[in-house]
């Protein structure tokens, strides 16, 4: 069981996060997962945009 969606608090700690990154004079970025739809439009919603896509293999154990 996850912690409750649309409560604000993913967005609340990006932009804590972001806020601190701009402070020390560096830039914000992000990885996210194609599959993981919500994440990516919280960013695009934050500000954030597509830059580039890149192919990422996952290694789990079977």
């Amino acid at each position: 069981m996850g912690l409750p969606q649309r409560r604000g608090y993913a967005r609340k700690l990006m932009a804590k996060l972001v806020l601190r990154q701009l402070l020390r004079g560096e830039t914000p970025f992000l990885h996210v997962m194609s599959t993981n739809a919500n994440a990516h439009e919280l960013y695009l919603r934050m500000g954030f945009t597509d830059y580039k896509e890149s192919v990422v293999r996952v290694v789990a154990p079977c």
